[in-house]
């Protein structure tokens, strides 16, 4: 739901609101994920959020923030990939 609300404020060109929802649901997958470690299915949304925070912060001109946020998408991308490398 989060991911729908930072959409909805984008469209509405307020990119600030955005970021928030983004951000809020960056932390509640990371709890998600702290709590069912195994659950691919978390762990493939928690690499989502940090895919989608790193191209807005690359955007943004933050390249640190960004490489932050693809490295963190990177290592949870590539376990998942060994379990299913059809997706």
């Amino acid at each position: 739901v989060y991911d729908l609300l930072a959409e909805a404020a984008d469209g509405l060109d307020d990119p600030q609101a955005a970021q928030t929802w983004y951000e809020q649901s960056l932390s509640l997958r990371t709890a998600l994920v702290a709590r069912d470690p195994d659950d691919a299915e978390s762990r493939r949304d928690l690499s989502y959020s940090h895919h989608t925070l790193a191209w807005r912060a690359w955007n943004a001109g933050d390249h640190a923030t960004a490489r932050h946020h693809f490295e963190a998408d990177l290592a949870l991308a590539r376990p998942l990939a060994a379990i299913d490398p059809t997706h």
